[in-house]
């Protein structure tokens, strides 16, 4: 396989990485592609998948600011 990723792609996973790593967890990934495919099989409606989603992410943005 030919790496084919970007400086920009290489600072972006370093910093989440070292700021958030849970986000780089394949389980994470499944839980949201569970969630996607409950979207489709219309067992959750789509406002309700991404307002779970938007707060999920804010509430690991809102860790990383100071106030």
């Amino acid at each position: 396989m030919i790496n084919k990723s970007t400086k920009k792609g290489e600072v972006i996973y370093d910093v989440v990485n070292s700021s958030m790593p849970d986000m780089l967890n394949p389980k994470l990934t499944a839980s949201w592609e569970k969630g996607l495919d409950m979207v489709v099989k219309k067992e959750i409606e789509p406002e309700v998948f991404m307002g779970k989603l938007e707060n999920y992410i804010n509430s690991k943005v809102n860790k990383l600011v100071v106030k």
